[in-house]
């Protein structure tokens, strides 16, 4: 969901709110489950803010795919 939450956060300002580390936004679009166990504290927030919901992995998604989605969800708001 684009505003508001649901699941999880809302899916609008996601790249301005990790701006200092896109890296790590793209390892959790990747694979949220994988920082989890790496403890990360970061993606420890987000999952038990969200009573520990799984967000579905995407490897199969390229940067470049992850930065296309980013680009429509910043301007298809």
């Amino acid at each position: 969901k684009l505003l508001g939450k649901l699941v999880g956060p809302a899916l609008a300002g996601v790249e301005q709110k990790y701006a200092d580390d896109p890296e790590w936004l793209y390892t959790w679009i990747k694979n949220s489950s994988k920082l989890i166990k790496q403890k990360d504290e970061k993606a420890l927030a987000i999952w038990n803010e969200y009573n520990q919901s799984v967000m579905t992995a995407f490897p199969q998604l390229s940067d470049d795919q992850i930065g296309k989605i980013l680009t429509y969800i910043k301007y298809g708001v």
